[in-house]
C-alpha cells in the first residue's frame, strides 16, 4: 500500500511554512522556486530549494515544506514519500 504521511497537505491545520519566514534570500529562493513550478520545471525547484532544505547551517521551513512536495509527487526528483514525510515534519516543527 502507500505510505500516508500525517504532516503532508491535506493534514490537521497548522501554521503555514510558507508564511512567517525571513525577509531576504530565503523568500527570494521560495519565490524563485514557486515561480520554476509554475513553468514546470520541477528539476530546477528542486536544485533552488535543496540547500535551503536538507543541508546544515540555516534550514528554511518553506524550503522544506516545497520540496517535501515535489519528493511526494515524484516532480524533479525521485518519487520518495519517506523523504517527503521528513521533510514536511522538519518544516511544521521549525520555530
Amino acid at each position: 500500500g502507500a505510505l500516508l504521511c500525517p504532516l503532508g497537505p491535506g493534514s490537521q491545520p497548522a501554521r503555514s511554512p510558507l508564511f512567517g519566514f525571513a525577509a531576504g534570500r530565503t523568500f527570494s529562493t521560495a519565490g524563485e522556486a514557486l515561480v520554476a513550478i509554475a513553468r514546470d520545471d520541477y528539476t530546477g525547484a528542486a536544485n533552488l530549494l535543496t540547500p535551503f532544505a536538507e543541508f546544515d547551517g540555516h534550514i528554511d521551513p518553506a524550503a522544506q515544506f516545497l520540496l517535501a512536495s515535489l519528493y511526494d509527487s515524484g516532480h524533479g526528483v525521485p518519487l520518495d514519500p519517506l523523504r517527503a514525510c521528513a521533510l514536511y515534519h522538519s518544516a511544521r516543527h521549525s520555530d
